[in-house]
């Protein structure tokens, strides 16, 4: 037994199945009408800033929803940041001297949740500085970026 819904101009929203393990429903999450985008799945601001001192970068991740997340992560761990050279090569990865337990967990942010975490300062340049969650599957939901310029000795 299979059960469909449909919304008029956008096509079905909904699929329920009927599998071996009991009904299994597909909702839609997204479409496109015209210029207009319906996003029905549950969303929230992804934001990173850098700040540099003398010695350091403290870098802050911020994910705002105001209904908070329920989000899967792979390990462990749940987040990284990496600062990137010009050439694209990491001369800082969080993650890179920490070890993370290898099992699938579930956990419930809030309306506000907020990390940071104080890199080691690299030498004068231009670089990059990436964060994002590291929720399950092959393409961070959340993540962001932004430039950070290293002036000579402060």
């Amino acid at each position: 037994m299979q059960q469909e819904q449909y919304a008029e101009n956008i096509g079905m929203v909904r699929r329920v199945s009927q599998s071996f393990a009991g009904p299994v429903t597909f909702d839609l999450v997204s479409a496109r009408v015209g210029k207009l985008r319906l996003d029905t799945a549950a969303s929230g601001q992804f934001k990173l800033s850098a700040e540099t001192t003398a010695d350091q970068v403290t870098i802050s991740l911020t994910l705002e929803n105001p209904e908070g997340l329920k989000l899967l992560f792979s390990s462990g761990q749940e987040y990284d940041i990496a600062i990137l050279d010009q050439d694209g090569r990491s001369v800082y990865r969080w993650s890179a001297d920490k070890s993370f337990i290898q099992a699938i967990h579930e956990r419930t942010l809030g309306p506000l949740w907020t990390v940071t975490v104080k890199a080691p300062r690299p030498p004068a340049g231009e670089y990059t500085v990436s964060g994002w969650l590291t929720t399950l599957g092959d393409v961070p939901q959340y993540a962001a970026t932004a430039p950070l310029s290293i002036k000579g000795a402060q």
